[in-house]
């Protein structure tokens, strides 16, 4: 019996070491080197193959690639974040995004719209931006968006040479493919249907943050408006699931800057350029009835400097389009809305049947660098615009269903 025992315990013995150099010979083997990465430090891939860089995701509808986070912050918040400012943009409009985090110098999420046959110089430019812009590389998560699911080819690998150089705080490949025309096309002047709402959902979708600020990226917001916003929420103690009292949003007033080389950092500040003729409130020229709600005169009267506060309520009404700080809890933009038109109110609408409250702030506000003028806009804006509209009211009767027990009315 005791022999038995012995070569019982002798096999065992021997069946685990066979196991175990098995193990570690697999480890060395390239169909395992995923595995080898698990189990070992010293495994570093810094570019990984070309077919796990164009993996991607479907949107909802079935017609757009994502390609989330093309390129990670190198100094990303703690999760959750506390506020986030999300924004999308064109290949033509990269160039605003070194402004744009200059001024936030938080956590920041850009979902870059790519045509297909352009997603292979996407990766290189970014990643010059980053080595261009320290700060881009520092605080700035890249998402890409691209049409045509049965496309061929993804995303470019990243150049593993030196950079060619910068000019200002972008690579000069970026100015090369601008100069050339490929991609010297407005956001809505593109070949494909530029999808801002689903831009703004692939941002916020890929950032765990309690708020999200959303605007466009050729705007910048007031100076000091994150480490402001963060004192204002200090005393509440809102948390990822603990939605603000009242359903509340909170509102920054939009104004334009006649020159964008001039962008006032804090509100006495703005009201100067406002008296001056230099800065006025955004879209007054284009939808004076979409910004008008905001009550501009009341909120010049509110305080100018202190802590940051709310200076009064609004009710929201048709077509308010405000910009908001939001918490997670609230709806997403809805996806349909493409091009020109009714993706932003369509928005507001929702936030306020489904029972939102809009509470403006005293102090923070964003800027569009440069007048709104019906010359900066692409020429089937009308045509898009009664698209959407058509959509909108399909839009507005959705809601009913969604809020049966809501009295309130995209009015």
């Amino acid at each position: 019996m005791i022999c038995r025992a012995r070569r019982r315990r002798y096999w065992t013995f021997c069946a685990v070491l066979l196991i175990l150099i098995l193990f570690a010979f697999s480890l060395h083997t390239p169909t395992n080197e995923k595995l080898r990465n698990i189990f070992c430090n010293d495994a570093v891939d810094p570019d990984p193959p070309a077919a796990e860089q164009s993996s991607f995701v479907l949107d909802t509808s079935g017609t757009y690639r994502i390609f989330p986070d093309v390129f990670s912050a190198h100094a990303p918040p703690p999760a959750p974040a506390v506020l986030t400012l999300l924004t999308h943009t064109s290949l033509n409009n990269l160039r605003y995004v070194p402004r744009l985090v200059e001024r936030w110098t938080a956590g920041m999420a850009v979902a870059v719209f790519v045509p297909p046959g352009l997603l292979g110089e996407i990766r290189e430019v970014l990643d010059g931006m980053r080595r261009c812009y320290p700060l881009v590389a520092e605080y700035v998560t890249f998402h890409v968006v691209s049409p045509g699911v049965g496309e061929k080819g993804g995303l470019g690998r990243r150049g593993k040479g030196e950079l060619r150089g910068c000019n200002g705080s972008l690579p000069l490949r970026y100015w090369e493919l601008v100069i050339s025309g490929q991609w010297a096309s407005q956001n809505y002047n593109l070949d494909h249907p530029y999808p801002n709402n689903l831009l703004r959902n692939v941002a916020r979708r890929f950032t765990l943050s309690q708020f999200y600020l959303t605007i466009d990226v050729d705007m910048l917001p007031s100076g000091d408006l994150y480490t402001d916003f963060l004192a204002f929420l200090s005393p509440f103690n809102y948390t990822l699931a603990t939605p603000p009292l009242d359903h509340q949003v909170f509102v920054l007033p939009a104004f334009e800057l006649r020159r964008p080389d001039t962008t006032p950092a804090h509100k006495p500040q703005l009201l100067t350029q406002m008296h001056q003729l230099q800065a006025r409130p955004f879209y007054f020229e284009m939808c004076w009835k979409c910004q008008q709600p905001t009550d501009y005169r009341r909120w010049e009267t509110a305080p100018t400097e202190g802590k940051m506060a709310v200076a009064y309520d609004v009710e929201w009404r048709d077509p308010w389009e405000p910009f908001v700080i939001v918490h997670r809890s609230a709806p997403w933009f809805d996806e349909r809305f493409k091009q020109y038109g009714f993706n932003r109110i369509s928005h507001a609408c929702e936030l306020f049947v489904a029972g939102y409250k809009f509470s403006v702030l005293d102090t923070a506000f964003v800027m569009h660098l440069g007048f709104k003028t019906s010359d900066n806009f692409h020429q089937t804006k009308t045509e898009e615009l009664n698209q959407n509209r058509r959509l909108f009211a399909i839009f507005k009767e959705e809601l009913r269903m969604k809020y049966p027990d809501s009295t309130r009315k995209c009015e």
